[in-house]
């Protein structure tokens, strides 16, 4: 029997569904009365039988009105949905309209900044933690998910099916097959905090540890609008790798081969792992990038559709411009081959690199690459391999100026202005930046090698601009407004013969050579002589390694 205490509340021995102890107030308990509602029950409890007896009759109402318990059950009703849906948009479901899709990644751009859901991070982490939660474990990591999966699968399957299911099956025939008394297969491996999809242990000893990774989300294919596929989290996954244990990858469209190289890797141990990666390496030419006529175009539509929103958190200025995206990016990579032959300040070029050898003869750059888990052989996309010499600093890829951020930063404080004055054009990225927003570029630079592929992407995306050679020391002319990135005293070298000054010295020869309305300077954290025009600075997330602060310079004339 419930009994009153102090505060007018009614105390209950248990409920008689979940049998815990629970309170009802007076005014709650008079409602109950009157709606013909139990008091045996608490209020959780009540709700979820309201809920039942709702599903109940609606079940009831569906049985009695169409023959099953749920509408969409219904040949019929599922018939007269796929008319209406033909009339209204030609198509029998709505995703396969395109003005659907089309406005679908519309709001998800406007929304979270790309065009499907999981590509925005916090989803994607979101999403992670939800299955961690409800299933205990991530995609294929999952104990539940896995014994779905191998309930499902046939026997008589061959590597003909999907990359999940020719992966699982291997898992089951390595792990009951002869092999099993010494190697053993574990999924979803956890070491150094990243989770491998699965790692192969020799007499209870870690051996080798697997990834199995996916054509975009690793950047094999083009991630156009760069959302997803980050090159430093491959960078990082390759520094978990323990030393003395061998890494493999198995790609989504070669997992066939990728198994089967699995299994002969096996038969090697470390030393013999590590020399089949350098005999491949030495037999390859230098990796330059090369897209096609197709991905070249669909990166830079991506660059002009890119922008910011700040009424919508993900797609502020703020946090676009400090992640540094490399929309466009390829383009740049595929038409500026000269990149890969600068260097940074007392380092070699990644091409010199490449090639160096020893007194013994030895690609020795190499091979410490690979010892040191920086390296590994991927026929498929063979530029991976060039991550290595940029992570461990043995000859560091020179930067590059984002064709993206160029966008945002012209956007906020070159708007107003239809030409674009450059005077250290480089490697396009300003230039790409430009033009994406229908404005016209005029650049200058000293190097003709760099000038001359620029010429050939304006060739190849007729653009609005134009590039010469020139030295800015000796050059004056007028124009609306200009926009760069100086050099940042000796830090890069680029085969060319250029005076070294530092940017605030630039900056002034810029402002005294060239007669602008408006000057726009991103600069280093170094350049501290114009502090009253800093309007804003910028801090880096460049890799996994930290940041990099640069800072946005604004002279009004």
């Amino acid at each position: 029997m419930p009994f009153k205490n102090a505060k007018n509340l009614y105390n209950y021995e248990y409920c008689s569904n979940c049998k815990k102890p629970y309170t009802l107030s007076g005014e709650t308990i008079y409602r109950r009365n009157k709606r013909g509602e139990t008091l045996l029950l608490c209020v959780p409890c009540l709700i979820l039988s309201k809920q039942n007896i709702r599903y109940e009759r609606s079940k009831q109402t569906n049985l009695d009105r169409y023959g099953v318990e749920n509408p969409f059950q219904s040949e019929d009703i599922r018939q007269r949905i796929r008319e209406i849906h033909i009339e209204k948009r030609g198509v029998e479901n709505p995703m396969q309209s395109e003005e659907v899709k089309s406005k679908q990644r519309s709001t998800n751009r406007l929304k979270y900044g790309v065009n499907y859901g999981m590509q925005n991070i916090q989803i994607y982490e979101k999403g992670r933690r939800s299955q961690t939660e409800k299933y205990g474990g991530i995609g294929m990591g999952s104990p539940i998910t896995k014994l779905k999966i191998l309930k499902s699968m046939n026997t008589s399957s061959t590597f003909e099916e999907d990359c999940v299911k020719q992966v699982q099956k291997f898992l089951v025939l390595f792990n009951d097959g002869a092999l099993s008394s010494v190697y053993t297969c574990i999924p979803q491996y956890e070491v150094n905090g990243h989770s491998f999809d699965f790692a192969i242990l020799y007499n209870n000893k870690l051996d080798t540890l697997v990834d199995c990774d996916g054509m975009f989300f690793h950047a094999y294919t083009c991630d156009y609008d760069d959302q997803f596929s980050k090159e430093y989290y491959d960078d990082k996954r390759l520094q978990c790798v323990p030393k003395g244990v061998k890494f493999h990858i198995i790609l989504e469209k070669s997992v066939r081969k990728g198994l089967l190289e699995l299994c002969n890797i096996l038969d090697f141990d470390y030393n013999g792992w590590i020399q089949d990666q350098y005999d491949w390496c030495i037999r390859s030419e230098f990796p330059y990038y090369n897209y096609s006529d197709d991905e070249l175009q669909k990166s830079y539509i991506a660059l002009c559709n890119y922008g910011y929103d700040d009424t919508i958190r993900h797609t502020a200025y703020k946090t676009r411009i400090s992640l540094n995206s490399n929309i466009g990016g390829r383009i740049i990579l595929h038409f500026h081959p000269s990149i890969w032959k600068c260097n940074t300040h007392n380092k070699l070029s990644p091409y010199d690199a490449w090639y160096h050898v020893d007194k013994d003869g030895k690609r020795d750059l190499l091979l410490q690459c690979i010892e040191n888990r920086f390296i590994y052989v991927n026929t498929l996309h063979p530029q991976k391999v060039l991550q290595g010499f940029n992570i461990n600093k043995i000859a560091p890829k020179i930067s590059v100026f984002s064709p993206s951020r160029a966008k945002l930063l012209i956007m906020k404080y070159l708007s107003d202005f239809d030409t674009v004055f450059d005077p250290f054009s480089g490697y396009s990225g300003r230039m790409l930046g430009t033009c994406s927003l229908n404005k016209r570029y005029i650049g200058l630079d000293i190097n003709p090698v760099t000038i001359k592929e620029s010429n050939d992407i304006i060739d190849h995306l007729k653009l609005n601009a134009s590039v010469n050679v020139s030295d800015t020391c000796n050059t004056t002319s007028t124009y609306d407004c200009l926009f760069t990135c100086p050099p940042y005293g000796n830090k890069e070298h680029w085969n060319q013969d250029i005076v070294v000054k530092s940017a605030e010295e630039w900056v002034e020869i810029c402002l005294n050579n060239f007669k602008c309305k408006r000057y726009v300077f991103m600069v280093d954290s170094k350049c501290n002589k114009y502090h009253d025009n800093c309007v804003e600075i910028i801090s880096n997330r460049a890799s996994h390694f930290g940041t990099s602060i640069e800072k946005i310079l604004v002279f009004d004339t």
